[in-house]
Formats: C-alpha cells, structure tokens, sequence
C-alpha cells in the first residue's frame, strides 16, 4: 500500500483501522512509529498515489493563478479609477493610498469628488 504524506508519496503498512472508521494506523516501511492516516491518501500502487499528488498540485496551483488573475484585473481596474479621478478632477493619489482600495472604494471615491465639485460650482 502507498499513502500520500506531507507531498510525498510513501510506501506504508496497514496496522488496524482507526475507531471513527474515517483513518487507518499505519507504518512507514522500515519504521516503528504508528501514523494516523486517512482513507483519502492511501492507495493501493504507487502509481494511483503519485497521479491523485500530481492532481492536486495542479489544483493548488490553478487555484493560485485564477487568484493572481483576479488580484490583477482588479488592480487594473482601480488603476483606471485612479486616473479617472486624475483626469476629471486634476487630483493625483498616492499609490500607498489607492493600492489599499478595492474597486469599490476607488468608485466611491471618484463619485464624492464629483459631489464635491458639484457642491462648489
């Protein structure tokens, strides 16, 4: 039997399941110390434990790319934002203020200088 343990792909031998039902007691071959492992992350070849880790590395980091997608056309978005209120307004942020905003905020910013500038014309 294989199991998958801290991204890694180890050979193990099954000692008893655990109370729950959920997780199995289990060694490391070569080794005396008893592991709790669940059923999720053990396998019956090495091949079967080596696809499932590939599979959820990929996962990992297409989740961490959409993440970074994301992060950057909002951070395009305010940008554009940012030098709306610029063009209309004349009135230049500093990035350590607006990089803090959401896009929500910059909006919210842009529509309170338009009252202002209502306000005093």
């Amino acid at each position: 039997m294989y199991a998958i343990q801290k991204n890694e792909v180890v050979k193990i031998e099954i000692i008893k399941q655990s109370k729950r039902g959920t997780a199995f007691w289990t060694t490391k071959e070569g080794q005396t110390k008893k592991v709790l492992i669940g059923e999720n992350n053990i396998f019956d070849t090495e091949d079967e434990a080596k696809r499932e880790l590939n599979e959820r590395l990929q996962r990992k980091l297409d989740k961490e790319r959409r993440i970074k997608e994301q992060v950057e056309k909002e951070t395009e978005e305010i940008k554009k934002v940012v030098e709306k209120i610029y063009m209309d307004f004349g009135t230049e942020i500093p990035r350590l203020i607006w990089s803090q905003w959401d896009k929500e905020e910059a909006w919210e910013v842009y529509h309170e200088l338009r009252r202002m500038k209502g306000k005093k014309v």
